[in-house]
């Protein structure tokens, strides 16, 4: 009876594993499996005083449980500080609005030459007291010598100004990952990293697409899976997911039943876009020129 208990205790600790790393992806569904798994393990531990067998299963429970809890952390963190990350990226944004003052005067007073690094600005167009601005509260950085500003300050930049003027350093500093962006015309707005990504999808099937028109006299494909495998190698099949559902590879044969982008090979308004709606309030669309640009449209009812 004992080892039927002790066998049903790891079948359903093994069968959470199972579900804890089916859901890496899905993280919100780990902070229900890996508490209860670990919570489960706790109790059995405290009543197992004289039963080693129970004690071993609890100390199974408790480790795949622990395992869970260590995949979920940013789930965690997004769910037990919300209000504190929302206090940070408003810091942050703000952060990048008066740099963007201070290089504006900067460029003002040098015939509208921009300083060549940040570390330019101080004194005179970042006082001492305004070092911190420097700083993106998000991050584990800290104000440093104003001597080697550049060297800690959390956010890049970028003199030319042609995509973006100035950044976040990292796209680990906040939750969703992503950057705050500096525009060369004052705006400043949050990229998140799987909408980057999903763009950079788009550019290269955009290139594929021309790669495989101009050795075909000017004719695009009739679906998107005549790209493979001379426009778009088998490493390069993730390029047809989006970030926001891109699980493994499936088979090459039915390349248009599971990628996650619609193609419109007529071309007239665009090329390829999300096939739905994953993105916050619309979708990547690639036009004819070439270019990616993000549509807002909202979902069904």
């Amino acid at each position: 009876m004992k080892a039927g208990c002790s066998s049903a205790v790891h079948a359903a600790a093994l069968f959470g594993l199972f579900l804890i790393l089916l859901a890496s992806a899905l993280t919100q569904f780990i902070v229900i499996i890996a508490p209860a798994l670990l919570l489960w393990g706790i109790v059995r531990f405290l009543r197992a005083k004289e039963r080693p067998s129970r004690r071993s299963d609890a100390i199974f429970l408790i480790i795949i449980g622990s395992i869970g809890l260590l995949l979920g952390m940013d789930e965690w963190r997004r769910m037990l500080h919300p209000p504190r990350e929302a206090r940070h990226r408003a810091a942050c944004q703000d952060n990048l609005r008066t740099i963007g003052r201070a290089l504006d005067a900067y460029a003002l007073a040098n015939a509208g030459v921009r300083p060549v690094t940040l570390g330019a600005l101080f004194p005179k167009y970042l006082p001492k007291p305004d070092l911190e601005r420097l700083v993106c509260p998000s991050s584990e950085d800290s104000v440093g010598a104003p001597d080697r500003i550049d060297a800690w300050t959390s956010y890049e930049y970028n003199p030319t100004g042609k995509e973006w003027l100035c950044r976040d350093k990292q796209d680990t500093f906040h939750i969703p990952e992503g950057r705050h962006v500096l525009t060369a015309d004052g705006q400043v707005y949050f990229r998140n990293t799987k909408d980057v990504a999903c763009q950079e999808n788009l550019r290269r099937i955009g290139r594929a697409l021309d790669m495989y028109a101009a050795a075909n006299r000017g004719q695009r494909p009739e679906h998107l899976s005549a790209l493979y495998p001379d426009y778009i190698s088998h490493s390069e099949l993730k390029t047809l997911q989006c970030p926001y559902r891109a699980g493994p590879v499936r088979p090459t044969d039915s390349i248009d039943e599971w990628t996650d982008y619609e193609y419109n090979p007529s071309g007239e308004d665009w090329i390829c876009r999300d096939r739905q709606i994953q993105h916050q309030d619309g979708r990547n669309v690639l036009l004819p020129n070439g270019t990616v640009e993000f549509v807002k449209e909202r979902p069904p009812r």
